[in-house]
């Protein structure tokens, strides 16, 4: 990982966290939606700690690959 750079994982986890976290003061929200989200969060945070010191291309293959596979089965053209 480039110096100063955060990856996609981390960007995301942060948004997520902040904006539930922040609408929550102003909105009310079910607390089962919130810790769901809030849980998506921290998951994803804590998947790109882990991509910065080790290698996920093996993980995107077969992301790839998965969604691949179920493009085939719901029809769609690719």
């Amino acid at each position: 990982m480039k110096e100063g750079k955060m990856n996609e994982y981390i960007r995301w986890g942060l948004l997520l966290n902040g904006l539930t976290i922040g609408a929550k003061q102003f909105i009310v929200i079910p607390d089962a939606i919130v810790c769901f989200i809030v849980g998506i969060g921290i998951s994803l945070l804590i998947f790109g700690i882990y991509e910065t010191n080790h290698d996920i291309t093996k993980f995107k293959k077969w992301k790839r690959s998965i969604l691949k596979n179920f493009g085939k089965l719901r029809g769609w053209k690719k």
